[in-house]
């Protein structure tokens, strides 16, 4: 019986050990789109045109309003290199060429599948599905915010690669790849809390 309080302390001591080892090594999960309002964001467009590589500027504000209610702008600038581009396709944005709307490409309603249950520690793999492997390789800066670099991995290769900083609504870099390569990206180039 007298062993009793020094068993009781040694089971202590572990679980306290393992609770704080456990918290140490726990990697964040990412919640994407969780905007928190008063919060400007402004992306770099890139995409594989018909005569190579183009791009534009994405940015969109999200202002609270003294209501309570919110206000979002939305700006898209792209260069146009002749009047001949100016058709009616330029009604549904910069990137109609691109054939992937850019909400799309910023808001993918699949990376709350694919991050919901990926622990954002470097080293850190997922099958997703069978159709590839997500792995956390790194961290990166991506306009002054740092994130951790994940890559999607299939059969014939690369699919995708990700800068996520998990206190952020949307990717810093989202880069998308085909059989034949690179195929476009979304980079943010500034965030701002409002």
């Amino acid at each position: 019986m007298k062993n009793r309080p020094n068993q009781v302390v040694t089971v202590l001591l572990v679980i306290v050990a393992l609770v704080f080892t456990g918290v140490s090594s726990y990697g964040a999960t990412w919640e994407p789109f969780e905007f928190r309002g008063n919060e400007s964001y402004s992306f770099e467009v890139t995409w594989q045109g018909s005569e190579g590589e183009e791009s534009s500027i994405y940015e969109f504000r999200i202002l609270e309003d003294k209501d309570g209610g919110y206000t979002v702008r939305f700006i898209s600038e792209v260069k146009l290199s002749s009047s001949d581009e100016l058709t009616g396709d330029l009604v549904y944005g910069a990137w109609s060429g691109y054939g992937v709307p850019i909400g799309y490409l910023l808001v993918n309603p699949i990376y709350s599948m694919m991050f919901g249950e990926l622990d954002l520690k470097v080293g850190e793999k997922m099958s997703f599905y069978g159709q590839g492997r997500m792995e956390v390789i790194g961290t990166e800066k991506v306009a002054g915010k740092e994130g951790f670099l994940c890559k999607l991995t299939g059969d014939e290769g690369l699919m995708g690669e990700w800068v996520i900083d998990p206190d952020l609504a949307l990717p810093l870099r989202s880069k998308m790849y085909e059989s034949s390569g690179f195929d476009g990206a979304v980079e943010l180039v500034n965030y701002e809390r409002l």
